[in-house]
């Protein structure tokens, strides 16, 4: 027989089944399906993965489930033969020990595999020694360096592992499937709404504000600031916004608990939930609904954002976070709207921060969403969006940020008359965020509709003077 260790492989096998999903965790960077010798332990340990990989728990009954439903249950040995293999391992202790024997032994056979290989192409007259030499001496320097052995990867296997394509959440590198984004904003601005309207479209598979939504997903919001009623009003609100008979079937909602992070089985049990709902995007609504520790000390909050993370990671789900902006300051020179509260490393740990700012506008709710950082694609534009009465949002067009009444107030602001139109253009770009275009856009639109006045200056013809009377 080739090197193997059949009664290594049963004991690893036999204590995942009896002690589950962290019996399993503890040998998964070691063992893969293909170190097992014997064709049955691959097809049971290649089913105990698949049940890892949805979120459920490991056990003999979900094991035998999962392999009928795969038709090789049989071809393993049966139920009985899963549960020989559970009855007689008695402790977990060795498992780390007997799955280094199993990877070892696997190793074995692949050098043996590659001698073997070399001595039949030795056996043909035309092989070139060099190239046969040059061939093994690669294949065993892999080996050599292999991180199964040594915890290394090298450039050569990494170049030659095969990765799972994954679908992104939000397309153009706004959310990668299991990475992070947070939407960050003042109290009161609308951050809940904004969040439910992005879960319901990714629930949907449908686009949101113009970023492609690839599929859909199931998604977990777990959330304390609103009341269940409210988000019940809100949902049934968006839902008729949207032309919608009925809630779409992978948006749920967990228990309106607080977790503290720090704590060792707050940890656990939120890992627990996000495992049991199955979702591929959980939203979490606010971040310090999540830690009782300070905001501003970076190493506390790396710890609760790392557990974010590692949650992700487990059950493959991708993370958005909604954070308050602290109040703003002398010196934000009017941009402390933009400034997440907290330490610098929030920021960090993002892949992608969204922030929302309102724009004055007396009939219309409009939000301006800023891209203060994409690590995963180019920064997109601001998008400028308007509320309905269902709470639903849209993108609009930026020329309702300085209506004429808007014009006026801020012409007042200056005193209520102005020479020349560069200090009046200054302070609508600084209110709006636009170009000079726009912003002469603006002042002739509230001097033709009435809100300003303009007339030519005393001393100079060309040059206009505008004022509220």
């Amino acid at each position: 027989m080739p090197p193997c260790d059949v009664a290594a492989e049963q004991s690893v096998l036999g204590a995942i089944l009896a002690f589950g999903s962290e019996t399993f965790e503890k040998v998964q960077a070691v063992v893969t399906p293909s170190v097992f010798y014997r064709d049955g332990h691959r097809r049971i340990f290649q089913a105990i993965s698949e049940i890892h990989a949805g979120g459920r728990p490991i056990d003999l009954i979900t094991a035998k489930d999962q392999l009928r439903e795969s038709g090789e249950l049989d071809r393993v040995g049966g139920h009985a033969y899963l549960a020989e293999l559970a009855d007689a391992v008695g402790t977990a202790a060795n498992i780390g020990h007997y799955a280094g024997i199993i990877a070892k032994k696997a190793r074995l056979r692949r050098v043996l595999g590659l001698c073997q290989r070399t001595i039949e192409q030795v056996q043909d007259l035309k092989a070139d020694p060099f190239e046969l030499a040059h061939g093994l001496a690669g294949d065993l320097g892999e080996m050599v360096e292999d991180s199964s052995g040594t915890g290394f990867l090298t450039a050569s296997s990494l170049l030659n592992t095969a990765f799972e394509a994954e679908t992104p959440v939000l397309g153009r590198g706004i959310l990668p499937a299991t990475g992070g984004l947070i939407i960050g904003a003042d109290s009161g601005v609308g951050k809940s709404m904004l969040r439910l309207d992005l879960a319901i479209h990714l629930a949907l598979g449908l686009d949101w504000l113009g970023l492609p939504v690839p599929k859909a997903r199931k998604v977990l919001i777990v959330q304390i600031e609103n009341t269940m009623r409210t988000e019940k009003v809100r949902l049934e609100r968006m839902l008729k916004g949207l032309g919608l008979n009925g809630p779409p079937v992978g948006l749920s909602w967990g228990p309106p608990d607080r977790f503290d992070l720090s704590l060792k089985k707050d940890r656990a049990r939120l890992e627990d939930l996000v495992k049991r709902s199955g979702a591929d995007v959980t939203i979490f609504d606010p971040l310090s609904s999540f830690h009782s520790g300070n905001e501003n000390d970076s190493v506390q909050m790396r710890q609760v954002l790392d557990t974010f993370t590692e949650i992700g990671r487990k059950c493959n789900a991708a993370t958005v976070i909604v954070h308050h902006h602290r109040k703003p300051n002398a010196e934000d020179n009017g941009s402390g709207a933009f400034m997440l509260r907290g330490a610098s490393g929030i920021k960090d740990w993002t892949d992608t921060l969204m922030t929302l700012t309102p724009k004055p506008h007396e009939r219309r709710v409009l939000r301006l969403i800023d891209f203060h950082k994409v690590r995963n694609g180019p920064q997109p534009a601001p998008l400028l969006i308007e509320r309905d009465e269902n709470f639903v949002h849209h993108l609009t067009e930026p020329n309702v940020l300085c209506p004429p009444s808007r014009v006026k107030e801020i012409l007042e602001d200056l005193g209520g008359e102005v020479e020349g139109q560069a200090g009046l253009m200054e302070a609508i770009q600084k209110e709006a965020g636009c170009s000079d275009k726009t912003a002469k856009i603006y002042i002739r639109n509230a001097v033709w509709l009435g809100a300003i006045f303009e007339r030519s200056s005393a001393g100079h013809a060309q040059r206009k003077v505008y004022s509220i009377e």
